[in-house]
């Protein structure tokens, strides 16, 4: 599946990136401190060896694209899992 993202980085700011989502192996939020010292929140998709990406949309966004899922539903998802407080089974 390609995933059609938007860049983040200042340089190509809002330009179309598309990914092939089988070398995706991690997605994540995190905070930058660009050239000029602002701080943006972006994701950044690592695909190795290929490279990594800042996009502007959420991890949860391109979650709900990977799955098929609607945004609203992912949303659920990680918040029922976040405060489920049940132990964990021993194996």
């Amino acid at each position: 599946m390609i995933l059609k993202l938007t860049n983040a980085v200042p340089s190509h700011r809002n330009k179309i990136v598309l990914i092939n989502s089988d070398f995706v192996v991690n997605v994540i939020e995190n905070t930058v401190t660009r050239e000029d010292q602002t701080i943006e929140i972006v994701t950044s998709i690592f695909c190795p060896p290929h490279g990594s990406w800042e996009v502007t949309e959420t991890p949860e966004q391109i979650y709900a694209m990977l799955t098929g899922s609607s945004k609203k539903a992912v949303e659920n998802l990680l918040t029922e899992s976040s405060t489920d407080k049940k132990p964990r089974k021993k194996a």
